[in-house]
């Protein structure tokens, strides 16, 4: 048990009533929200034991049972040497009987998880509470147990409990023959539980189906997702051994992209199932998965029917958050592709039926529910989706779309601290881009002047000869090179815990590296991750940075098409993209009497920019346009623009009232500083 969580329990076994979250945090030394991913996993643990704990809004929280005498001992977050994590083990012993389909002696798996016959009988007491309404678990004296139930519901409570139990990285270790212990979480105990279920049995198999199945769909799966993908692919053979193939399905509201079935009935051939059943759910499953990257060029086909809603939930959030942060979002197409995909699996997950399967290990997004990302992504969510999925809730909704927040919550602070340094660092985070681009903003935020960090997903990394480029690595795993420092984050630890490991660690690099430290230099740098600025863009931009005033004959979006066009543009595309993008609303910072009328487009062949003036209190309107597939390096001039509405306090003036040759001379004085 760990010694903070170990210090909760006593704190409240020792209460007479409530305890607040205060009272807690001061005691242990943590942060408020620390705290309450503690008691997250504490009510997981000590429901498996019977015991209640009841938290109440102003109040704090309590237990509703007397604690097992024999508690810390036995502890409910940290194994002996040797054995599975007493709040793991139920949920393994969930995952070993779905996956065998039959009757299991409670001797063999006292035998598998290294544990008493008795301590057996009170895990599988424990899961009668976990398992639905639709699911039995069978107990016979003298022939063992078993789990039975409709097929479909069995497959969705494993895929809802696997990928948190068995992540595909440690299977990999296992299967190479390189398993270490890390602090006690991959011990023997593990090693035979992975052995005795047959995980790696056919895994060169379900290896190749995966990287054939990424191949044909055109992108790579995020790596926890991978976990999810295995493990039910696993599953698909051994049910299938059992002769437990689906019968029925449940009726689901959302279709499944062509794509996806196409993939999914090659898979479903190549382990010589042919029914038209099993080639449906596993091609859902596949359009549930998150992406490491969003193959541009496919998003389209791979959203389906969900594009137009999808879309339209990304720019009401976007939107909200612009305005709020007063920066513009739209100049990323990677991070709006990623938004997507990310969106619709979400909204898949949950249709499909397995929202769950993060909450059964600790959290690893930092207070999503105080995140502004998630409370607007959420509440966009929710408002479009509601009426095509069932049974949404807030806390699912904030939970399934936590990469997607975070990775919009990094962007904002990458646009706000444009920053770096002569370091190069990579990150490798198991959990998602999301994850990926939350550690990459902290990192920003503690490293001095000038530098790359690179948060591209890599399983391949740790044997690639591209280790030693680096100068820091930072995991969200167990990893281990020779000669290169590592840095392995516990998604688990509060942010203000992350940028201290990760302020010490950065500050080596740098001595190691020889860099000079300036803190007091506080020009903007080059950012990471190729998203660095284009001189020619900046130079097409200014050059072509059009003043005008504003023409009450026309409307505000037919003078802006006018303005844009130079003879090289498609006007009514123009205008479609721009009164498409108006109807989720208008983009006003109203304090600096600037409003923004943007859109991506194909109708303009380059990124283009100007400011219509009114000269009076209606809102002086800059026009921003940049084609579909412009890079990032080239659309960031646009958003640099509206970065310095706010860095530079005479900006927003100058658009307002001055000569288009005082606005280019501003213009190229901004970008002088950016680039140096």
């Amino acid at each position: 048990m760990k010694r903070r969580v170990e210090t909760i329990l006593r704190l409240l076994a020792e209460a007479d009533g409530y305890t607040t979250i205060e009272h807690i945090a001061q005691e242990t030394d943590a942060g408020v929200r620390t705290i309450h991913r503690d008691l997250e996993m504490l009510e997981r643990g000590l429901g498996l034991r019977g015991v209640r704990l009841e938290r109440r809004r102003g109040y704090g929280v309590r237990l509703i049972d007397p604690l097992p005498v024999d508690v810390f001992e036995s502890g409910l977050g940290g194994p002996a040497h040797g054995t599975i994590e007493s709040n793991e083990r139920p949920l393994m012993v969930l995952v070993y009987l779905i996956s065998s389909g039959d009757w299991i002696k409670v001797s063999e798996l006292a035998h598998a998880f290294f544990v008493s016959d008795s301590s057996v009988r009170s895990d599988l007491d424990g899961l009668e509470d976990l398992i639905p309404e639709q699911v039995t678990l069978e107990r016979q004296k003298g022939v063992g147990v078993r789990i039975s139930g409709d097929e479909a519901t069995l497959r969705l409570l494993f895929l809802s409990v696997y990928p948190a139990l068995f992540p595909f990285y440690a299977l990999r270790e296992f299967d190479a023959g390189e398993a270490r212990e890390s602090g006690g979480r991959r011990s023997d105990g593990y090693r035979r539980i992975v052995q005795s279920m047959n995980l790696l049995e056919q895994y060169t198999e379900f290896v190749a189906a995966l990287g054939d199945s990424q191949a044909q769909l055109g992108f790579s799966v995020a790596p926890a997702y991978v976990s999810l993908l295995y493990g039910y692919l696993y599953l698909l053979r051994r049910r299938r051994d059992a002769g437990a193939l689906l019968q029925s399905a449940p009726r689901w509201s959302l279709g499944v992209p062509d794509p996806y079935v196409e993939t999914a009935g090659g898979i479903a051939a190549a382990l010589g199932i042919s029914q038209p059943l099993e080639t449906e759910f596993l091609a859902r499953v596949l359009a549930a998965c998150e992406v490491a990257a969003p193959p541009a060029e496919r998003v389209p086909d791979l959203l389906g029917d969900l594009a137009p809603v999808v879309q339209g939930i990304i720019e009401r959030t976007l939107g909200v958050l612009e305005e709020k942060e007063r920066t513009w979002l739209h100049d990323d197409r990677a991070l709006l592709d990623y938004l997507r995909m990310t969106i619709a699996a979400a909204a898949r997950r949950m249709d499909l039926g397995i929202p769950h399967w993060r909450a059964f290990v600790a959290h690893p997004y930092p207070a999503l529910e105080e995140s502004p990302e998630a409370a607007a992504l959420s509440a966009e969510f929710l408002l479009d989706m509601t009426h095509l999925v069932t049974g949404l809730s807030p806390a699912i909704v904030r939970r399934e779309l936590g990469e997607a927040a975070l990775a919009i919550g990094a962007r904002i602070e990458t646009i706000h601290r444009r920053r770096a340094a002569h370091v190069s660092v990579k990150i490798l985070c198991y959990e998602g881009l999301g994850m990926s681009s939350y550690l990459r903003a902290l990192v920003r935020e503690v490293l001095p002047p000038g530098a790359r960090i690179d948060s591209r997903w890599d399983p391949d990394f740790a044997s690639s000869t591209e280790a030693f480029a680096y100068d820091l690595v930072i995991s969200t795993y167990p990893l281990h090179l020779d000669g290169v420092a590592v840095l392995m984050i516990d998604a688990d630890m509060s942010p203000d815990a992350i940028r201290t490991e990760l302020r010490r660690s950065v500050m080596e690099a740098v001595q190691d590296s020889g860099a000079a430290i300036d803190e007091s230099d506080p020009a903007p740098a080059p950012s990471d991750d190729g998203q660095s600025i284009s001189l020619p863009a900046i130079m097409a931009v200014v050059n072509g940075f059009f003043v005008v005033r504003r023409d009450p004959q026309l409307s505000l979006v037919d003078q802006a098409v006018a303005a844009l066009n130079r003879g090289d543009c498609d006007p009514e595309v123009i205008r479609h993209d721009f009164l498409r993008r108006e109807a989720y609303g208008s983009l006003v910072f109203e304090e600096l009497n600037i409003r923004l009328v943007h859109c991506r487009t194909q109708g303009v062949p380059e990124p283009r920019a100007g400011v219509i003036q009114t000269g009076g209190a209606e809102p002086a309107v800059l026009v921003l346009a940049a084609p579909v597939s412009a890079p990032s390096t080239d659309t960031r001039v646009l958003s640099e623009m509206v970065v310095a509405l706010t860095d530079i306090p005479d900006f927003p003036r100058v658009l307002s009232e001055e000569d288009r040759e005082t606005v280019q001379a501003a213009l190229l004085a901004l970008f002088s500083r950016i680039i140096g």
